[in-house]
């Protein structure tokens, strides 16, 4: 689906370029050729605005590489990983989270998903567990916390974060309650 069908729900009216035609009629043909010099005009102005963006946003990232034996932040996500910082207010959460070491080099960058995200009939993203891929207990103030690692929708599995089985029983309890018995027996599978 085109941006232009998702704001306005119907597809772009036909804009082909202008053709050399001889029409008996003078606003008709005067009508096509604005047209092409219009559609010419935004071109241009669209490619202006990539090329700036492009370079304001070069002018932040570096070029960073690492090995095996590195020490290394990591940003946080507080709208997606809740579970690492439980904090009322996420502005005065912690935005890097380590430092950790690295233990393995899988790649130079990680791939995006290419498709635009799943939205509800209001237009608000979906944010659903998709999968329960794994499950494990903590100990957070001297209590034991059962923890699954949730993939979500519109995201891929390494986009998956760990959460408490409370809260996702309060959330999605139609969810666990069917999965849980599964990811059980996938792990005891793996442990055996």
């Amino acid at each position: 689906m085109t941006p232009f069908k998702a704001l306005y729900g119907h597809t772009t009216p036909h804009m082909s370029s202008h053709v050399e035609v001889t029409t008996s009629v003078a606003n008709v043909d005067e009508y096509l050729v604005q047209r092409n010099y219009m559609q010419e005009l935004l071109k241009e102005s669209l490619l202006n605005a990539q090329e700036r963006m492009k370079l304001y946003a070069d002018k932040k990232r570096t070029d960073r590489s690492f090995v095996v034996g590195d020490w290394v932040y990591l940003m946080l996500q507080p709208y997606r990983q809740s579970s690492v910082v439980l904090r009322k207010n996420f502005k005065l959460s912690s935005k890097y989270y380590g430092p950790f070491k690295l233990k393995k080099k899988i790649g130079a960058a990680v791939a995006t998903m290419p498709t635009l995200p799943l939205i509800d009939h209001q237009g608000k993203i979906q944010v659903k567990p998709l999968a329960l891929l794994d499950q494990r207990v903590i100990i957070r103030h001297e209590v034991q916390v059962q923890q699954f690692l949730v993939q979500w929708t519109n995201s891929a599995p390494t986009g998956a974060t760990w959460e408490d089985t409370k809260n996702l029983e309060a959330h999605f309890t139609d969810f666990i309650l069917e999965d849980k018995d599964i990811v059980k027996e996938r792990v005891m599978s793996h442990t055996n």
